[in-house]
């Protein structure tokens, strides 16, 4: 990874995105795999998901199928989520641009946030320190 403290961006290189695409598509036909080469998956994606927004999403169930077996030679069913989170990444990486901005560190902590929401599920409300924001929910 690249970070840019000028520019404020963390960035994977090109030739890291293009191995990574290139794992990725070998993986889309597999139906099993070992614990060991599925972790060596879930180690790559997840040092590209410091670059990748929301990759960190996509790998919760490939970390979770991980621990349905416990030697690093038994196999593994690929199960229909963890292939789904194999084809987010797929779908998505081509369409990055390979950066992502720094986060604000003049961000609202999370704990000075109250969050309210309608009964029918339809707005949510923000409480910040600055004010009260509301936010259509999409349905």
């Amino acid at each position: 990874l690249t970070l840019d403290s000028v520019r404020r961006e963390i960035r994977l290189p090109p030739g890291k995105l293009q191995e990574l695409l290139s794992e990725l598509n070998q993986w889309s036909s597999r139906t099993k795999t070992t614990k060991r080469k599925l972790l060596s998956l879930i180690g790559k994606l997840s040092f590209a998901a410091r670059a990748v927004p929301a990759g960190r999403l996509f790998l919760r169930r490939l970390i979770s199928l991980s621990t349905t077996v416990t030697r690093p030679h038994h196999h593994i069913w690929l199960s229909d989520e963890a292939r789904a989170d194999i084809h987010w990444w797929i779908s998505f990486l081509p369409s990055w641009n390979g950066t992502a901005k720094f986060i604000n560190p003049t961000a609202t902590p999370a704990t000075d946030i109250n969050l309210y929401r309608c009964s029918r599920l339809t707005w949510l409300w923000c409480l910040l320190p600055r004010g009260l924001v509301s936010i259509p929910v999409a349905t």
